[in-house]
């Protein structure tokens, strides 16, 4: 069965709103994560497409959707997509 967005945040385990204390939450998770810690998330079913997928769409929203800046997830959840791959196996 696909799993949607919502199954893959549970797994990450990022912020799921943009008040500050999920976006705090991104960060935070972004600066303690470990490749322990991505292997978990592989083995509770975390796609690396999804990953990469996300990945490039926070990009593109950086680049070209400047209402989307006011996203206050855009950054930290770019940069944990960005370490989730620099990180996995």
């Amino acid at each position: 069965m696909a799993k949607s967005a919502g199954d893959y945040g549970k797994i990450i385990g990022w912020g799921t709103s943009h008040k500050d204390a999920d976006v705090k939450k991104t960060i935070t998770l972004t600066k303690k994560l470990t490749k322990k810690d991505v292997e978990k998330m592989i083995a509770d079913g975390l796609d690396k497409k999804f990953v990469v997928k996300n990945l490039q769409q926070y990009k593109d929203a950086i680049k070209k959707e400047k209402e989307k800046l006011n996203n206050k997830q855009l950054f930290p959840r770019r940069d944990l997509m960005a370490k989730i791959l620099k990180l996995w196996p």
